[in-house]
């Protein structure tokens, strides 16, 4: 049974969870309780513990488990996901990421059956983005154990069918910081007052090393962590994707309060969250757990990992597990909540997803192709086919293009100018003729990642109308001061703005149509630098301007500044603008500062 509001509730008091009823196993596999020397869920591990179960784990049932290191922490922790599979799925694992991508990359008229008839479905399970939501870096151990160990029944139905990539712990620093704190004071008591629950705020783990939150940074990419991640999640571009969280009250889990993205396929999306919201339901009341769905947590914000996740292809999901971040707390109804509980409702959820995922194989597989199929189309996008950036200082658009690029959507550079005569502008209400310049940053929708463009790129969004007619009603109740409302706050979780036109502060217009425009193959940049026997200026309109700066003082190049406004051959040279003198500077330092020049992209004029 499923339904929107508290379920699977039980009044019997359940025996101890366990952790290890998936059998038989490969006796050759190590239990992480032998390496660690306690129990899952008894202690918080700290990260190498983790890395040293994880990699013995993989060590010994190499036939199943493939490990791959994506990158560091900041903290310089190695960053690995695990690819595990049937025997049979892992020997031919390259050839299947590869069949993987062309479903992700579909060429126009290809036929793609033989690869949805063979190729296994991928999930993606995420553990511990906010290092202080401590029950799933735990129940990653017991996940990974049991699917690199299993041998029969379920677990080899499973994995027959899915690869499944798993990424212990996508937030090492933030989880160690946190962890190593919280080891040196517990006592385990629940209790309210208790010494575990007064972690001095220095060491919260949900953030990274920068105490950026992770999980709001699908929308910029400013973390190294997160950079990463994308980085190795565009080589499999997986069917699923799962993110397990922590700490709410009851568990909760997909399907989502409104509002979805309009750009996230609303449809398809509330489908497959209905299929894995099932199974893990019947999961759940099976072990006589609550859980909720279809409120608190909206699909709107294209920042987290599970929208941002929908947006590349795959049904996204956050799981939000109940116990966590202490080893134990008491419930306002007296019972007591441990972390052993939180890691075993991960757990559970996790395989009843990929138990999903892998008896819907095909159909998943269909239906990540026909999504793909329908973002290369442009047909997703609606009027909404081009997005055309302008500015005078390439170095912006080269900004933006490197951006998108990095979470794989395409853009390129106009190698002439053009015009269109349906071109919206983001900074005022005109529509109409526009003339765009040679170098302009083109991006179309039609693109295997339209949806994704199109959310970050478009400047406004299109709720459900149900959701907005809730939103009106609530404003009026505050506004009034009386009345009824269905809903009691409103209904975003937290962010609702991004648009990089915007953020990025350029000129741009919308199209609604997408005419052929030459590849320039890079931005309109100019090389090298013009004679000039007295020297070069730089005028300071960039951070990329302080940073050459800083790159020429080390190299051995003296610079000054003006303090105030210059006129040079009629020009006026604004004060604080850097000054590159060749009377100050070695023969030949031209060479060297057009060099630099050019890498960091700075338009050195001359004297």
């Amino acid at each position: 049974m499923l339904s929107s509001v508290l379920l699977g509730l039980s009044l019997l008091a359940q025996p101890k969870f366990g952790f290890y009823n998936q059998g038989p196993y490969d006796g050759f596999v190590p239990r992480p309780e032998k390496l660690l020397g306690y129990e899952i869920g008894a202690k918080h591990t700290v990260f190498r513990d983790q890395e040293r179960v994880v990699l013995a784990i993989a060590d010994a049932a190499r036939a199943k488990v493939v490990p791959m290191e994506y990158g560091r922490s900041t903290e310089g922790r190695t960053l690995r996901v695990f690819a595990i599979s049937s025997a049979d799925n892992i020997k031919r694992l390259e050839q299947i990421r590869k069949d993987n991508l062309r479903l992700a990359n579909p060429k126009s008229g290809e036929d793609l059956s033989e690869i949805i008839k063979r190729n296994p479905s991928i999930v993606w399970i995420n553990q511990c983005i906010h290092g202080d939501e401590t029950a799933s870096f735990e129940s990653a151990m017991a996940l990974m154990y049991n699917l690199a160990a299993g041998r029969g029944g379920r677990i080899a139905d499973m994995l027959a069918n899915t690869v499944v990539i798993l990424n212990p712990v996508y937030n090492p620093d933030g989880h160690e910081r946190y962890i190593v704190a919280y080891n040196s004071i517990p006592n385990g008591s629940p209790e309210p007052g208790a010494y575990d629950t007064s972690i001095p705020s220095a060491f919260f783990g949900r953030t990274n090393h920068y105490r950026f939150d992770m999980n709001r940074d699908r929308a910029s990419l400013t973390q190294a962590e997160t950079r990463q991640e994308v980085a190795h999640y565009l080589k499999w571009m997986p069917q699923v994707y799962v993110d397990q969280h922590g700490q709410v009250e009851t568990y909760f889990f997909p399907p989502v309060q409104q509002s979805i993205n309009v750009n996230q396929d609303r449809e398809r999306y509330n489908k497959w969250t209905d299929v894995f919201g099932r199974a893990t339901a019947g999961a759940f009341d099976r072990n006589g757990w609550t859980y909720y769905i279809k409120d608190q947590f909206d699909f709107y914000g294209i920042c987290y990992l599970d929208t941002h996740a929908t947006l590349l292809g795959a049904i996204g999901m956050t799981h939000e597990t109940d116990g966590g971040r202490v080893l134990a707390r008491r419930r306002s109804d007296d019972t007591i909540l441990t972390m052993r509980d939180g890691a075993a409702k991960h757990f559970t959820s996790a395989l009843a997803v990929i138990e999903s995922a892998s008896k819907n194989r095909q159909a998943l597989l269909d239906s990540y192709l026909n999504h793909k199929r329908k973002a290369i189309s442009g047909d997703h996008a609606g009027k909404f086919k081009r997005v055309v950036v302008e500015s005078d200082d390439p170095r912006e658009l080269q900004r933006l293009a490197v951006l998108l690029n990095r979470t794989g959507v395409q853009s390129k550079f106009s190698s002439a100018a053009w015009s269109q005569k349906d071109a919206h502008d983001y900074w005022s209400d005109k529509v109409g003729e526009q003339k765009f310049k040679a170098g302009s940053l083109v991006i179309d929708m039609a693109q295997p990642l339209g949806h994704l463009a199109k959310a970050w790129l478009e400047p406004g969004s299109d709720f459900e109308p149900e959701f907005i007619a809730r939103q009106k009603e609530l404003a009026k109740v505050q506004k009034d001061g009386k009345g009824d409302s269905e809903i009691d706050e409103f209904e975003f979780y937290d962010t609702t703005a991004w648009c990089h036109i915007f953020a990025y502060n350029l000129k741009a217009w919308w199209c609604e149509s997408a005419p052929p425009v030459g590849n320039s193959g890079t931005e309109n940049w100019p090389i090298g630098l013009k004679e000039s026997s007295v020297g070069y200026y730089l005028p300071y309109s960039d951070q990329a301007d302080i940073l050459f700066v800083y790159m020429a003082l080390s190299a051995g190049i003296k610079t000054s500044m003006n303090p105030r406004p210059l006129k040079v051959g009629g020009a006026t040279i604004p004060r604080g603008t850097f000054l590159f003198l060749a009377a100050r500077n070695d023969d030949g330092f031209e060479r060297k500062l057009g060099e630099m020049a050019g890498e960091a992209r700075v338009n050195l004029k001359p004297l």
